[in-house]
């Protein structure tokens, strides 16, 4: 069954037989801004709010209700950067410093192709061929390597019997590409991460240089900029009550929450402060001594930052939020390229993401209910022209119709269909990183394998966070001769 006016609808379809110019029009147009998109701070995470409190008890002249949020900010960005650089330079240091105390060589490409029987490099760390019925885990080949030693130093008249008949088997990789596509997925859960840090970049880069306030009384009807994507066409607004009053018998009218029952001093005693700031969605009438939605009566807007605060939010906020970003893809990477099994690549490529949700954690769970309402509320700073939410209809079919319209598909936009901008970022920050894990620990044979470098202890189990974000410039102190070589290589 189909409604009235779902009826006239599909009647004036088909009598124009396809959308309108106007139309059309107005969807290019809708492209082009949300092409050119807009600055904003993130909803839901600690950085954002750093970012917005201070320059918001800047814009309220320093008071102590603000001043206060905006140094909680900060003392919980602390917190955040605490925790996140702590878990990875712990996982780090695992990687580098615990495993090579134990043994455990870098895994590289050992095994890489063997059980499939296209490997032609299949020589294991033991020195015996990788084949499917000997290959294990480090944990258990150790182990069973371990136990073929002391049972020859416990029988030394039988080494030889039991070199020959107690197998330890091999250690090496059990899937070359699936390793390879859980680094990809992991690279890829962590580009919303790259795009908030650009967005965070053009918060400190696009608003003007100069001590505007991000605080206003708010704007309706056709002087309102919507920065969504794509905005609104401005109309002219009416007043937008919901019917708060109902009929009697005798054809007066009375207050919804006259109908209740209720009084000003008891409703204030059942809702809570939260709903205080929107009576409106209660369907209270202002006529009644309630006042509008508090907060929808403000504007808050990202605007004007001082050079200052730029240059504090730059060093503070934004570089601490990439150097943690770094940290985590390049331990990320080192860890699932050191991943043997099949299972646990697939386990760890989604449970590395935790780390980079804790700053969003913390937002929940420590901020105060106004710094989040406020985070809510802030709208974005647009990078488009705002006249282009202003264009009436002749306007938009003006500088959208015409000769745009009949534009089709173009030999160079097979590129952008076959490499999709964010793909490619993927593909090329996954490359960067795993040829940063070969570089430093494998080397590569004739073969175009890469088996790992020979084994050199620590010389202490020191490591700093320098070691883990810059392990090319602050290498680990070794001693000089090795405890493991790569048999043949």
């Amino acid at each position: 069954m189909v409604c009235k006016d779902e009826q006239r609808y599909e009647v004036s379809f088909l009598e124009n037989e396809g959308p309108s110019s106007l139309a059309r029009a107005k969807l290019l147009g809708a492209l082009d801004i949300c092409e050119a998109g807009a600055c904003f701070v993130e909803k839901g995470s600690i950085y954002g709010a750093a970012i917005l409190m201070p320059q918001l008890a800047r814009s309220m002249s320093w008071h102590r209700l603000l001043t206060i949020e905006a140094f909680r900010s900060f003392l919980l960005i602390g917190v955040s950067i605490f925790l996140q650089v702590s878990l990875l330079v712990m996982l780090a240091r695992k990687e580098s410093v615990y495993d090579t105390f134990a043994g455990q060589m870098f895994l590289c490409d050992l095994g890489a192709g063997c059980i499939q029987g296209q490997g032609t490099m299949c020589t294991g760390p033991s020195g015996t061929e990788i084949t499917p019925p000997r290959l294990y885990s480090f944990d258990i080949w150790s182990t069973r390597l371990y136990v073929r030693e002391s049972l020859k130093k416990i029988f030394p008249d039988k080494q030889d019997d039991i070199q020959d008949l107690v197998d330890p088997g091999e250690y090496g990789l059990e899937s070359y590409w699936c390793r390879l596509l859980c680094c990809i997925l992991f690279v890829m859960s962590m580009l919303k991460e790259a795009t908030n840090i650009i967005g965070m970049g053009k918060v400190l880069y696009y608003p003007p240089t100069h001590a505007d306030s991000w605080l206003g009384e708010g704007i309706s009807g056709n002087e309102a900029v919507d920065t969504e994507c794509p905005p609104k066409t401005a109309k002219a607004s009416e007043p937008q009550k919901r019917d708060a009053k109902e009929e009697d018998p005798d054809g007066s009218k009375r207050s919804s929450t006259q109908s209740m029952g209720l009084n000003r001093k008891s409703w204030r005693a059942m809702k809570s402060a939260e709903e205080l700031t929107s009576t409106a969605s209660a369907g209270l009438d202002v006529d009644d001594g309630f006042e509008e939605d508090w907060l929808d009566s403000i504007d808050l807007r990202i605007a004007g930052m001082p050079l200052m605060w730029k240059v504090i939010n730059a060093v503070a906020i934004l570089l601490p939020k990439i150097l943690v970003w770094k940290l985590t893809v390049q331990t990320g990477i080192t860890f699932l390229m050191e991943t043997a099994s099949i299972s646990d690549l697939v386990v760890n490529s989604i449970a590395l993401t935790f780390i980079l949700s804790i700053d969003e954690m913390i937002c929940e769970t420590l901020t105060s209910q106004s710094t989040l309402s406020m985070l809510s509320r802030c709208k974005d700073y647009p990078l488009f022209d705002p006249e282009l939410a202003q264009l009436s209809d002749d306007d938009i079919a003006s500088k959208y119709g015409g000769e745009k319209l009949e534009e089709r598909l173009r030999v160079w936009d097979i590129l952008a269909i076959v490499f999709p901008t964010r793909l490619v970022c993927v593909v090329v920050i996954t490359f960067y990183f795993v040829w940063s894990y070969y570089h430093q620990h494998c080397t590569l044979t004739e073969d175009a394998e890469f088996l790992p470098n020979s084994l050199y202890p620590p010389k202490n189990s020191d490591f700093s966070i320098f070691n883990a974000i810059f392990p090319d410039f602050f290498p680990i102190e070794t001693v000089s001769n090795p405890s493991w070589t790569m048999p043949h290589a």
